[in-house]
């Protein structure tokens, strides 16, 4: 195993730690995904959209997130 591929492998382990914080406590999001899916998460609620653009393509281990990009859209 490369150091590169171990410094990948310790980031996406960080993020999913991240993401654990996440999970305990914050506001539900539903992210809706091109292909119909849809990812629920709990966030913080001044969590900034880089942040959450950034563990959504953690969670698919994205690596090229520059081509993504989220909108929010407010259905009340």
């Amino acid at each position: 195993m490369t150091l590169s591929t171990r410094l990948e492998d310790l980031e996406v382990t960080l993020e999913h730690m991240l993401m654990d914080v996440f999970m305990t406590e914050g506001r539900r999001c539903q992210v809706h995904l091109l292909d119909d899916r849809k990812l629920e998460l709990l966030v913080q609620p001044k969590l900034m959209a880089k942040d959450l653009l950034d563990l959504v393509a953690s969670h698919f281990n994205l690596k090229e997130k520059e081509y993504f990009g989220i909108a929010y859209t407010d259905e009340t």
